[in-house]
């Protein structure tokens, strides 16, 4: 988190979405649920890395990879999205998923996250239509 936070290039709505699922990791250690608080310090270092290789490659590196998550991340739709073929603002659209809708991130491209909705259906988000999701009822 301290490298996270010193950036300059990071948002301040990613570092509260870090921080969030390294409290979830905290809350769920303290009740004794090992398990669940390894899998949200997993995909908080999961997060992080992403925000970094992310605004790191775009600064010196046009040529972009798909990368993807060990511990899939889970997220909601900040608001009504669209889920796309592509990662690209001009793919066809798959479907509208609706606020709060639950998505997992697998993967991720640039900004856009490769999500799996729900009820099965696979495509592309951009991240900052997103915020990560915690489950409350696990800590």
């Amino acid at each position: 988190m301290t490298s996270l936070k010193s950036s300059q290039i990071t948002a301040p709505e990613q570092i509260l979405q870090a921080q969030r699922l390294l409290d979830a990791a905290t809350a769920s250690y303290a009740k004794g649920n090992y398990g669940i608080a390894m899998d949200h310090a997993a995909q908080t270092r999961e997060f992080i890395g992403m925000v970094k290789d992310n605004r790191t490659r775009k600064a010196s590196d046009q040529r972009l990879a798909m990368v993807s998550f060990s511990i899939p991340v889970p997220l909601r739709a900040k608001s009504n999205i669209n889920l796309r073929r592509e990662p690209l603002g001009s793919a066809i659209k798959l479907g509208a998923l609706k606020k709060d809708s639950a998505l997992t991130a697998h993967a991720y491209l640039g900004d856009w996250l490769h999500v799996q909705t729900s009820d099965e259906r696979s495509g592309w988000v951009l991240n900052t239509l997103v915020d990560v999701r915690v489950n409350d009822s696990d800590h």
